[in-house]
């Protein structure tokens, strides 16, 4: 186990999490990408008319990604913790039968497939919302430039075309690397508190000019920083974990308590 209050050891720990959360990044942006394609063949069938963004596509999306990186983060969690896994797994009942979750079977449902269960239901429908928002206002304007424009019918495709190009693109990416790294962060939690941690929580930074301050470490953020093994962060960005805010690229640790 890394000793995180040690810088070097922090480091290589860092590298370690970031290498197994960017190896998700290639097949979450496909999942985002496959949906913004969906959309466009929507808008563009329902022209002159903006069709309805299909949230059932995206909570699939997110789904499918946060079972991805959740399950990334469980693995990385079961060489880490070990022993305490199997303390933990022991104090538990097993069922005598397979469950079914999102499609999967398992003997007992992880800690991790709770926190997607508990994602979608709650965080996820706010951000699948806010997706659907965005990419309509943008539509709609696109549209009416056109209109103003009086372009015809294929050219006012071309516009959404054109539009859903840079979705797919930047924007895809954008998604697909917040969301994986706010899943794996969330699924190491998980996993941590069904091992029964009680090592202090660490939230360990990138620290580089992309950094945004409040995630620095002191005496500019809260980078690098613990709090007891029960409790959440206090950004001040309103943040309370890593990974939480778009574009956060920290990490979650466990370290041992100082005395």
């Amino acid at each position: 186990m890394y000793n995180l209050r040690n810088p070097k050891q922090r480091a290589r720990y860092r590298r370690a999490t970031t290498r197994r959360r960017d190896s998700n990044f290639g097949a979450s942006e496909r999942i985002i990408r496959a949906v913004f394609a969906k959309e466009r063949k929507a808008m563009i069938s329902a022209l002159p008319r903006v069709g309805k963004v299909d949230k059932a596509e995206w909570t699939k999306a997110f789904r499918r990604m946060w079972l991805l990186s959740g399950e990334n983060a469980w693995r990385y969690s079961e060489e880490t913790w070990g022993a305490a896994q199997a303390t933990a797994r022991g104090r538990q009942h097993k069922p005598t039968k397979a469950i079914r979750v999102f499609g999967l079977q398992y003997k007992q449902i992880p800690a991790w497939m709770k926190w997607v269960a508990e994602y979608l239901f709650s965080n996820g429908a706010e951000k699948i919302d806010g997706i659907g928002n965005v990419t309509k206002q943008r539509v709609k304007a696109a549209l009416a430039e056109g209109i103003a424009n009086e372009e015809s019918i294929p050219e006012l495709a071309d516009r959404i075309d054109e539009l859903y190009g840079g979705f797919e693109g930047s924007r895809s990416t954008m998604i697909a690397q917040s969301e994986t790294i706010e899943a794996f962060n969330r699924g190491s939690q998980a996993q941590a508190k069904e091992a029964g941690s009680t090592l202090d929580n660490m939230w360990i930074c990138t620290d580089d000019d992309r950094t945004r301050d409040a995630h620095k470490p002191p005496p500019d953020g809260i980078g690098n920083t613990t709090v007891p093994y029960d409790e959440e962060f206090e950004c001040d960005d309103g943040t309370t974990w890593p990974g939480d805010a778009v574009n956060c690229r920290c990490t979650i640790g466990y370290a041992i308590p100082e005395k």
